[in-house]
């Protein structure tokens, strides 16, 4: 790890190198008709199993995806979906996350995924099984949604990890396979805290719940306080989550580490409630102007009305949080991953894509909602292109060391 501090001088130091070009004008034969781009032959791997060191150059990140094709792509999917009752949905779900990947490049290279739709489907329904388990505990008795929550809490880490190996195994950049290095164990290991915390939070609430009329008032207010206290460590939960993810990501022979700490993920949280505050007031002026209005024109608002608007006003609020969410947090996660011979930068400004998402959303409202497909390949186009990869080894020496079904040893 000592070389850490040479490669940030490295990259903070005078100017980086331009993306290289390739060399000659061959198609490497491993990549078959994934790469659209003429690409450097494959060099021997090293012989002491650890790549070189070269000089600094960035790897820009390239979307280069066309809307009127993701739009006939969406437009049947949403049929498909509509006409099986939503049974087709990880389908959908997996042929567009196909589509945007296999439009991306890095160096020359485009990314795809191989992934089952039988796993994908069956992943995506032990998660909505247990969501559901709880909320139909929840409703029934007390106790038994404090035991269905307990169940959700001990499976929630097995959950997590077994979706980012499945995730990134059948992840490609260039036939080459990403994978998930950290166990289920380290999985636990990183959460066990929160998992413990969560648990003997859900049984408190359980017990203040249970509390007679005439209990304390302490007693009382401990459903409450709980929630309270659930979304005080839900940052640090976060915190340990990201680590761990990024730390157990492997790119060929290297393991990648993360340098976020805890202090960061809770300023970050800072930052999302003071906005979503701001952005609560704002819909709620909206929405309340929009009633007063109503009621000077009709008299009164029907409960229909009132329905509407409130759904309106949540999904409104929805849609200028979440883009704050996305761009800070890509931000916070990708600008402390690296190892000494690769690290990444994200340069997304927040202003610019949420005030963006915020245009997107009234031309949604329009439209009905038809200008989707253009409205999620401009999203996805500004996250990915904001993304560079800065690395001190060149790609044909990086692929040459990672062969596919090869063993690989992980980078100090």
């Amino acid at each position: 790890m000592g070389s850490e501090a040479s490669f940030s001088s490295a990259t903070g130091g005078g100017a980086l190198a331009s993306w290289p070009e390739p060399i000659g004008s061959m198609r490497d034969s491993a990549a078959g008709e994934l790469d659209t781009q003429p690409c450097a032959p494959d060099l021997p791997p090293p012989h002491s199993g650890a790549l070189p060191r070269g000089d600094v150059t960035e790897w820009p990140v390239t979307f280069r995806a066309d809307p009127r094709d993701y739009a006939s792509l969406w437009a049947r999917h949403l049929i498909l979906t509509a006409l099986t009752l939503g049974v087709y949905l990880p389908w959908a779900r997996r042929h567009a996350q196909h589509f945007f990947l296999q439009h991306t490049f890095v160096a020359g290279r485009r990314f795809d995924q191989v992934e089952s739709p039988l796993a994908l489907a069956l992943r995506h329904g032990l998660g909505m099984a247990l969501a559901l388990g709880v909320l139909a505990a929840v409703r029934g008795a007390l106790m038994a949604g404090a035991l269905a929550a307990t169940v959700a809490l001990l499976v929630w880490p097995l959950w997590l990890g077994a979706r980012q190996q499945q995730t990134l195994s059948a992840l490609r950049w260039g036939r080459r396979p990403l994978t998930f290095v950290a166990t289920i164990l380290e999985v636990y290991a990183a959460l066990w805290p929160w998992v413990v915390a969560g648990i003997a939070l859900v049984w408190l609430a359980w017990w203040g719940g249970e509390a007679p009329a005439d209990a304390s008032p302490l007693r009382l207010a401990l459903p409450w306080g709980c929630g309270l206290v659930a979304l005080v460590l839900l940052p640090g939960a976060l915190w340990s989550w990201w680590r761990c993810r990024q730390q157990g990501l492997g790119i060929g022979p290297l393991r990648l580490s993360w340098r976020g700490t805890v202090g960061d993920v809770y300023r970050l949280a800072g930052r999302v409630a003071v906005w979503a505050v701001l952005c609560g007031a704002l819909v709620l002026a909206s929405v309340s102007l929009i009633m007063a209005a109503w009621l000077a024109l009709a008299g009164r608002v029907p409960l229909t009305g009132q329905m509407i608007l409130a759904a309106g006003g949540g999904m409104a609020w929805l849609a200028l949080v979440w883009p704050y969410v996305q761009a800070a947090s890509q931000n916070l996660v990708w600008q402390q991953t690296g190892c000494r011979y690769l690290r990444f930068r994200s340069r997304l400004s927040v202003s610019a894509y949420v005030t963006r998402r915020a245009r997107r959303l009234i031309t949604l409202v329009c439209t009905l909602g038809l200008a989707w497909p253009w409205v999620a390949v401009e999203a996805r186009r500004m996250r990915l292109e904001a993304m560079t990869v800065v690395a001190r080894v060149d790609p044909a020496t990086l692929r040459a060391a990672w062969r596919p079904g090869r063993a690989q040893t992980p980078s100090p």
